[in-house]
C-alpha cells in the first residue's frame, strides 16, 4: 500500500475493523492516537479507505507526534527521498506541524549551515511553542541579541530558572545531538549570551563534571548547543 506509514508493516500491525463511527468522532480518536505517537496511526491506514484518508488529513498531520521519526530514525536529516519516513514528514511540514518545522530547522542549521532558513521556519511558532522559542534563543546567541527570545519564554511559558526551562533545555541538547552535529565549535567566537541575563554564578560551576544550578543552566545549555555546530 503506497500510503503506508514509515516503518509500520502489516505483518506487525493489528488490522482492525472500524465500527461506523461518525467522521468527527473517528477523527478525534485518531488525533489522540497520533498526538501520542504517529506510529499509532498505522492500524488506521490499513483499516479502510475512510480511515486511510483521515490519517493524511490536515487535522492529523498538523498535530501528530513525530519524535519517533525525527529523533529515533533520523531519516529526515539525510534528506534521502527513497527513505520511507521522509514523504510522511514532508506532508506534516507542509501542513504546519510545529514539530516538523522544529526538526527541519535543526536539519537546515546543523547540516546545511542555513541559520536564516532554519530560524525563519521556527519564527511562526515563537513564542507559542516553548521548545521552539528556547531553541531559537540558543541559536541567536551566535547571530544577534537573543534576549528578546529568552524574555518571550519567561513571559509565555515559565521562568528561565524553572524546572520546565531546565527540562526543555535538556531535550534540545539531546535532539541537537541526535542530528549528529559536527562538534566543530566553528561559531564559538561569535557566541554572546544576553549581557542583561548573564548569571553571576556561571563560572562558579564546572559544567563538565558538576551539575549546574538552575540560575546558570540555560547559559551553559546555550553554550553547549552552539559549540556542537
Amino acid at each position: 500500500m503506497r500510503n503506508r506509514l514509515p516503518y509500520l508493516h502489516t505483518s506487525s500491525t493489528v488490522v482492525m475493523t472500524l465500527p461506523d463511527f461518525p467522521e468527527e468522532i473517528l477523527l478525534e480518536i485518531m488525533q489522540r492516537c497520533g498526538d501520542d505517537d504517529y506510529r499509532f496511526l498505522a492500524s488506521f491506514v490499513v483499516a479502510g479507505k475512510r480511515s486511510n484518508r483521515l490519517v493524511y488529513s490536515s487535522e492529523i498531520l498538523r498535530t501528530c507526534n513525530l519524535t519517533a521519526l525525527c529523533v529515533e530514525r533520523l531519516d529526515i536529516i539525510l534528506i534521502m527521498r527513497g527513505l520511507r519516513g521522509h514523504p510522511f514528514f514532508e506532508r506534516c511540514l507542509g501542513q504546519g506541524n510545529i514539530q516538523a518545522a522544529y526538526f527541519e530547522a535543526l536539519r537546515l542549521i546543523i547540516h546545511c549551515g542555513d541559520f536564516e532558513g532554519g530560524l525563519n521556519l521556527m519564527e511562526p511558532n515563537v513564542p507559542d511553542d516553548g521548545k521552539t522559542t528556547l531553541a531559537s534563543a540558543f541559536f541567536y546567541c551566535l547571530l544577534d541579541e537573543a534576549g528578546y527570545l529568552f524574555q518571550c519564554f519567561d513571559a509565555k511559558h515559565d521562568h528561565l530558572v524553572s524546572d520546565k526551562a531546565r527540562r526543555i533545555g535538556q531535550e534540545i541538547v539531546r535532539e541537537v545531538g541526535s542530528f549528529h552535529p559536527p562538534y566543530g565549535g566553528y561559531f564559538s567566537y561569535s557566541f554572546l549570551f544576553p549581557p542583561a541575563l548573564m548569571p553571576e554564578c556561571a563560572y562558579d560551576h564546572d559544567p563538565v563534571h558538576d551539575p549546574v544550578c538552575h540560575t546558570c543552566f540555560l547559559y551553559w545549555v546555550a553554550h553547549r548547543v552552539c559549540a556542537m555546530l
